[in-house]
This record gives C-alpha cells, sequence and structure tokens, in this order.
C-alpha cells in the first residue's frame, strides 16, 4: 500500500491553509476532484478513502481504497469514486458523477447486490497462493468453500463464481469461464481443476501465483468466498 499511494497524484496531498510561497492554489477540495474524501461504512465496519485528483491534462485520477477495521488493513478497491460519502447513522450517501446525474443521491448496503447508481458489475477477489514461498512448485489443483444466496438466506448449491484467471511472472491461463467439468462440486467444497499455460501449454509452476476469481453478480444473489486451499508438488531440478 505504501508504494500504491506515492502515484495518487500530486492535488492529493494540497493543504487547507497554504503559505504564501506556495502553489497549492486553495487546498484540497473533493468537489473540484482535488483532495480525499473518506466516508465510513458502520454496517460493514469499514472506512472508504476516496484520492481525488487531476493531471496536467485535467484528466481525473480517482482512486478508492477500503479499510476494514476488523481485519485492520486494506482490503479491496471499489469501482465507483463517488466525489462525497455522507454519513448519517447506519446510512451511507453517495453522489452520482456521471454527467448530468450529479444530484442524484445513492443509499448503499440496499438494492441489488453488484448494482451502483443503476449499473451492474461484476466483482473480482484477487488472492496470491505463496506456501513453502522458497521452493518452486507445480501447482495442481485448488479447492475452496463458497455459498451464493438471494437475498432471502436461500442458499444456491450449483453456483459458485463465474470464472477465474491464474498467472505467474511467465505465465498466464487467459479467463477461464466456469464449466462443470472444470469448477466441481465435492460435497461442501468446489475443486478447480487447473488449466495450462495458454501459450506454452506448460504446468503452472513457480514459487508463487496469483489467482483472480470472478463473479458476475448477473443473478442478484451474494457470493460468500473462504478457505481456498492449494495442491502443489515441490518443484526438484
Amino acid at each position: 500500500m505504501h508504494s500504491y499511494l506515492q502515484f495518487l497524484g500530486s492535488d492529493v496531498f494540497l493543504r487547507k491553509n497554504p503559505s504564501a510561497n506556495s502553489t497549492d492554489s486553495g487546498g484540497d477540495n473533493p468537489i473540484l476532484t482535488k483532495g480525499v474524501n473518506i466516508g465510513v461504512d458502520e454496517i460493514n465496519d469499514e472506512v472508504i478513502f476516496s484520492f481525488l485528483s487531476t493531471t496536467d491534462t485535467e484528466k481525473e485520477i480517482v482512486n478508492t481504497l477500503v479499510f476494514d477495521e476488523v481485519a485492520n488493513q486494506f482490503s479491496t478497491r471499489f469501482s465507483i469514486n463517488p466525489k462525497i460519502w455522507i454519513n448519517n447513522g447506519n446510512t451511507l450517501l453517495t453522489s452520482n458523477r456521471d454527467g448530468g446525474k450529479q444530484n442524484e443521491i445513492y443509499i448503499h448496503n440496499i438494492g441489488n447486490w453488484g448494482e451502483f447508481y443503476g449499473r451492474k458489475q461484476g466483482c473480482l477477489l484477487k488472492l496470491v497462493i505463496n506456501p513453502k514461498a522458497d521452493i518452486n512448485k507445480v501447482l495442481r489443483f485448488l479447492e475452496f468453500n463458497s455459498i451464493v444466496r438471494n437475498d432471502n438466506k436461500e442458499i444456491t448449491r450449483e453456483e459458485t463464481i463465474t470464472s477465474f484467471r491464474i498467472t505467474t511472472e511467465t505465465q498466464d491461463s487467459g479467463l477461464i469461464a466456469y464449466s462443470p467439468d472444470r469448477i466441481k462440486r465435492r460435497f461442501d467444497k468446489w475443486r478447480i481443476k487447473l488449466p495450462r499455460d495458454k501459450d506454452s501449454r506448460g504446468r503452472f509452476r513457480s514459487t508463487h501465483f496469483l489467482l483472480t476469481l470472478y463473479f458476475n453478480n448477473n443473478n442478484n444473489k451474494e457470493l460468500i468466498m473462504n478457505k481456498l486451499i492449494s495442491y502443489y508438488d515441490p518443484q526438484i531440478f
């Protein structure tokens, strides 16, 4: 996170009361896309930071990061980047940033899953698989627990992630869509049969692997993920 925060744009670091010799031009102002806007999601115990800045060509640079107060660490990045967060107890409000719709106010944590400002958006979860970091490994398969359920808490046993991708520094599976042959359910676990590298057709070999899991949110359901386990063979040269 330290290295990531160094490239947020100079406007993020403007001061409210610049000195006479300063070029800060009045300090930060999130409404003018300059500075930092912070919101608190009391329902999910999260603090949300929107870093707002512009380039020399007036192109906006916006990054929204979420700090999980329970885990005591940054947990995710939002694809929505409002200019303002408004808190009122458990109610969290933001404004739409689309042209001509900036007077529209939205309430978070209600409505359809994965829908922001009237638009459906998929979600993704990125994980670094890094057991025994000092040895090379051949990754064989992955297992995880997941639950897909509707607003009535009714669980759909036949649904899970909608696609995945695995990469190393030199290998890439490409985006692999869900299929019963590739992702199978065994009792309460789902098992991913790993593909091969899309270019070399070789098995995935490395000291670590980057796994991205996708859920398209098309059916207005909640995905809960936990307990991902990797199985590998040590690589002996």
